[in-house]
């Protein structure tokens, strides 16, 4: 199984953290 890697950038402010929940959640999801 191979992993991937997925990384996230932008400045303070710029909504990191709300895309990465939306991103963890829709993965979790679809398993």
């Amino acid at each position: 199984m191979q992993g991937k890697l997925i990384v996230l950038e932008g400045i303070d402010g710029s909504g990191k953290s709300t895309q990465f929940k939306l991103l963890t959640d829709r993965l979790e999801k679809e398993g």
